[in-house]
Order: structure tokens, then sequence, then C-alpha cells
């Protein structure tokens, strides 16, 4: 809820009046990212982007005193989880498969899905 009247982008904001902050649209907003509405995980390899709410172009957790509590817990986790599979394991493509399978696309809505099962060869590494 806003304090005061104020003026942002343009826009006229009473006092007490309240305001949502659209995530889905920032991160979709094409002024600031390449290819805007695409699956397309490369684009963190040439921009450097805090996904703990510093940086307003990305805000998976949310930002401020409305950031989500488990962000660090949620973040650690899937390192923690990651890690230890890349140290238990080899991985592999599959033998024989197209390379076009391994292609990732995403499906909209909620919640965004990779349309076609990722497949790989995941084999123990040994303790030697």
């Amino acid at each position: 809820m806003s304090t005061q009247t104020c003026t942002i982008a343009g826009f006229h904001v009473p006092k007490n009046a309240f305001t949502f902050v659209n995530v889905y649209s920032i991160r979709r907003e094409r002024g600031v990212w390449e290819r805007a509405d695409e699956f397309w995980q490369e684009r963190f390899l040439v921009k450097s982007v805090d996904v703990q709410g510093q940086d307003f172009e990305l805000l998976p957790f949310g930002s401020g005193r409305r950031a989500c509590a488990g962000m660090q817990l949620g973040l650690k986790t899937v390192q923690l989880l990651v890690s230890n599979l890349v140290h238990a394991f080899d991985w592999s493509f599959v033998p024989g498969k197209p390379s076009e399978d391994y292609l990732l696309r995403e499906c909209h809505g909620t919640i965004n899905w990779i349309k076609t099962p990722l497949q790989v060869c995941v084999v123990p590494r040994t303790s030697s």
C-alpha cells in the first residue's frame, strides 16, 4: 500500500493504493532480455544476475520485506543436491539418440515444463 501520493513511470499512484509487481512480465521484458519469450538458459552466461532480489530484471524469490523466507534454504538445497549427483555419477547422452531430442523447449503456464523429458545415461562412479 502506498504511504503517499506519487508518480511511478508516468503513472499516478494515490495514497493508500495497493500496487502489485508483475514478476511474470519483468522476466519477459524485451528491453532487458534477449529472446525474452524463450527458455534459453545460456542468457545467464553473458549477463550476471543476482537471484537474491537485488537485480530487478529477475526476481525468482521476490524482493525486500516480502521476499521468500526459504530462499537461502532452497538455493543451498539445490546446490547440495546437484553437487552430490555430479560427484556420485558419470553422465552421458543416450547412445544413438538424435541431438535434436536434447533441445529444451518450454511450455507456457503457471509452471514451465520442458516438452520432452530429458533422458541421459547415469552410471555410478566407483570408489577408486
